[in-house]
């Protein structure tokens, strides 16, 4: 009789945590995702309890919505509130959703806790390193690391964070996380300074955190973000190699808030009768410089030897180069009057004649004039010359937000497949 009573209360848990679960959310989400159902169905819960008041639901779990769970993870005393939905804040909801009291997970099933004890000293420049993701959520949970991801790789962000947990506990203050940092971060974690949720650790997935072979090949080389003008935005990024060209169209600049920039296509030789976009494939030595605002033009090209052309008629931010080749040797245009050839001779950098040029001049000259002083003519003499093509591209966004925040911002730039190239920030 006493089996027969267990077996159907077997039966009936089993039965009840089938129809329970069928909704339950089954794995954890965290900032950088973008257009996922399950994060669509997370900012619906969290709007229903209040938590979450973005008007639309995006699938994008970004600072909105990890804003979001760290409220839900406060009013149901997880701790710390780091807004990331791991295990602990998973089982709160799907208890909250079957309207049962949630289950604690067993600890076979429970990740183990990342602040254990460091073992290892390690400088900046690792990549994509366990162990420095865990420094990274330390450094975080003590309010020094601010880059919504831990990526494990020891780049500039890490660097400064350790500075200042250095600075803070009166260590020498260089960056590195040597032995007597490592001592005083183990001593915080044997003292129970940090209270450690094990939903804490926010890493990206293999493909994000992986570094790509052109790590410290492209960089960028310069990013200035601290501007209230998007045309005054712009970040420059640099082929550092001095024979390899990489093909860098569709890369993507993410800021920390997790907007995103690719690389468009570019024209090679603009201002032709049709638009011709090819990838830009970046040379050695080469620089492109990308502008968050607008540009009349509406073009992103390469500068060539002629290019300077462009600025009798538009203005550029960045300015781009205004001096065209001025080759043309008079002696071999006798033929010519002197008027003419004084003419020819004035004519100094990228510029059009004007209508002053034209008093007193034969129509031939009228006609030399008009040929070969322009864009058009000036390619037509040049391009085919060694150094006609310039190795500075210029892209606009064509926005008129600003894309970067004033005082603290952090982008990276990932390759094709995702991978770490650089990043920078102030």
């Amino acid at each position: 009789m006493n089996m027969k009573k267990y077996a159907i209360f077997f039966l009936l848990s089993f039965a009840f945590v089938s129809f329970a679960s069928a909704e339950d959310f089954t794995r954890d989400l965290f900032v950088g995702i973008r257009n996922d159902p399950e994060v669509v169905r997370l900012q619906e819960f969290l709007r229903a309890k209040g938590f979450f008041t973005y008007p639309e639901s995006t699938g994008n779990y970004f600072s909105l919505t990890q804003q979001a769970v760290a409220a839900f993870q406060l009013a149901h005393n997880i701790t710390p509130p780091a807004g990331y939905f791991g295990p602990l804040t998973r089982n709160a909801v799907n208890g909250q959703l079957s309207g049962e009291i949630p289950i604690t997970l067993p600890p076979e099933n429970t990740p183990t806790p990342p602040f254990t004890e460091f073992k290892r000293t390690f400088s900046p420049g690792l990549t994509n390193d366990p162990d420095v993701v865990r420094l990274q959520e330390f450094l975080r949970t003590m309010g020094y690391f601010t880059y919504p991801v831990s990526n494990g790789n020891y780049f500039s962000l890490t660097e400064e964070a350790v500075r200042k947990y250095q600075e803070a506990n009166d260590l020498r203050v260089h960056g590195r996380f040597d032995a007597n940092t490592l001592r005083e971060v183990n001593k915080d974690i044997t003292d129970g300074v940090i209270i450690v949720d094990n939903t804490t650790t926010r890493t990206l997935p293999p493909s994000e955190t992986a570094t790509s072979t052109f790590h410290e090949i492209i960089i960028i080389s310069q990013f200035r973000g601290n501007r209230t003008d998007p045309v005054s935005e712009q970040v420059t990024i640099s082929n550092k190699s001095k024979e390899q060209s990489v093909n860098i169209t569709g890369w993507t600049i993410t800021n920390a808030r997790g907007g995103r920039i690719t690389i468009p296509q570019v024209q090679n030789l603009p201002g032709g009768t049709s638009i011709q976009l090819s990838d830009l494939i970046l040379t050695p030595r080469g620089t492109v410089i990308i502008t968050v605002g607008k540009q009349d033009r509406n073009i992103n090209f390469r500068e060539n030897l002629c290019t300077g052309y462009f600025k009798e008629t538009s203005k550029f931010t960045p300015s781009i180069g205004s001096r065209c080749p001025n080759t043309i040797d008079t002696a071999d245009l006798t033929y010519f009057s002197d008027r003419c050839l004084e003419v020819i001779d004035d004519i100094r950098g990228c510029r059009t004649p004007d209508s002053g040029d034209f008093f007193g001049i034969e129509s031939e000259c009228s006609d030399y004039l008009i040929e070969n002083f322009s864009y058009a003519g000036c390619v037509r003499n040049y391009k085919n010359q060694e150094n006609f093509y310039q190795n500075r591209w210029l892209i606009w966004l064509q926005k008129d937000a600003e894309m970067f925040r004033n005082t603290h911002e952090t982008i990276t730039l990932r390759d094709t497949n995702g991978k770490f190239v650089d990043e920078r920030g102030y």
